[in-house]
């Protein structure tokens, strides 16, 4: 998730009240430190609500704060978480993968959190993970960071199916809390107020197992009595070795499906180029028949322009030689008829009619003599 920037308003607790831990109960439940004595103390009911929160705001992620107590005892502070806030939907921006609050939203979660819960302080945050594991990331170990007191408390839950639901971690160095198993059942107090429990309680070892003894303390007329409690908890070393191999089972499952992720990310890594081969082979293939069929169609126009061409070059020299033929000329031998010339004989008259001084007789003869010579003369 993105940094929600959850900045404490102040510095780790100068001084803590004093109370004694409970060692356990029905109403909580208890995550230990595997380095130090430190426990804290989370209310089923805030971490029922976180859940339920994280499964109706699906497949989104949800951010919120913590609501609690810090206290003492002899063997050092321990932690006590009983309600939790969610950020208001307007002022966050969230994915399956990442979540990011705006300091309006830090700020009214703050405020409800101070008119609701008036005798508790804010001690720490959660965030959802709907697809991932309970377990920090990177960016929520950065912010883990920011929380400066080694008691305040970090929490991410998981909606994930058949796995680990809560992870919680502790402190600016986000070390992770292993569950306690429950040993003993009390009846709830109140843990708002700085009143230190009652004292009372005998604690009776035998081999086989322990028994706790919560007495009732001495009856007052202040304090209305308390009925004795007793219930048997087997701590067995078989137990702790399951627990330890549980915890560790957590870490190789993560792995496995870590390396699972990257795998499948190689492996469409690779196929996706495979891809790209082979549709650049099937590009360049296209290319080379594109070419062929272009150089096919360049000489196929270029035999039909040098058909045309030939048919053009027969054409023009059929022309030239019908314009180099000479003129027809008429046979020698063929006598060429020449208009015959009438001539004009003395004693007629231009209209060739004889003179009215002459007989017909001679105009006759006159006429057929000229007609012989002319024969004569053009055979």
């Amino acid at each position: 998730m993105d940094r929600p920037l959850f900045i404490p308003k102040r510095p780790a607790h100068p001084a803590l009240p004093f109370r004694e831990r409970p060692k356990a109960s029905d109403q909580h439940v208890c995550y230990m430190s595997e380095r130090s004595s430190f426990e804290v103390y989370i209310a089923r009911a805030a971490l029922e609500k976180i859940y339920e929160q994280a499964e109706s705001a699906k497949p989104d992620e949800i951010v919120g704060l913590l609501a609690g107590r810090i206290w003492q005892d002899v063997s050092g502070p321990f932690t006590v978480v009983l309600a939790a806030e969610i950020a208001s939907y307007q002022y966050v921006e969230a994915s399956p993968s990442r979540v990011k609050i705006s300091g309006a939203g830090v700020n009214d979660v703050r405020q409800r959190i101070e008119t609701t819960h008036w005798a508790m302080e804010v001690i720490g945050w959660y965030h959802s993970h709907p697809v991932y594991l309970a377990h920090y990331s990177s960016v929520d170990e950065a912010e883990q960071a920011t929380w400066t007191d080694p008691n305040y408390i970090g929490i991410v839950v998981s909606c994930l199916p058949g796995e680990e639901r809560f992870g919680v971690y502790r402190g600016p160095q986000g070390e992770r809390l292993v569950r306690k198993p429950s040993t003993t059942r009390i009846v709830a107090e109140d843990f708002t107020n700085p009143v230190i429990q009652p004292q009372g309680a005998a604690v009776v070892t035998s081999p086989q197992e322990t028994l706790l003894v919560v007495a009732a303390p001495a009856e007052t007329t202040a304090q209305p009595q308390r009925q004795t409690t007793v219930i048997a908890a087997k701590t067995t070393p078989f137990k702790r070795s399951l627990n330890v191999v549980g915890s560790h089972l957590n870490l190789i499952v993560t792995v496995v499906l870590g390396l699972a992720l990257l795998f499948i990310f190689w492996r469409s890594e690779t196929r996706l180029a495979e891809l790209l081969i082979e549709n650049q082979k099937q590009f360049c293939l296209i290319e080379q028949q594109l070419s062929v069929a272009r150089q096919d169609n360049q000489s196929e126009v270029g035999y039909l322009k040098a058909q045309m061409n030939r048919l053009l070059a027969q054409a023009d020299s059929a022309t030239a030689a019908d314009n180099r033929k000479p003129a027809v000329r008429p046979p020698s031998n063929v006598a060429i008829k020449k208009p015959v010339l009438k001539k004009t004989v003395k004693g007629t008259t231009p209209g060739n009619s004889p003179r009215p001084d002459k007989p017909d007789g001679k105009k006759d003869a006159n006429t057929k003599s000229s007609n012989e010579e002319a024969k004569k003369t053009h055979p």
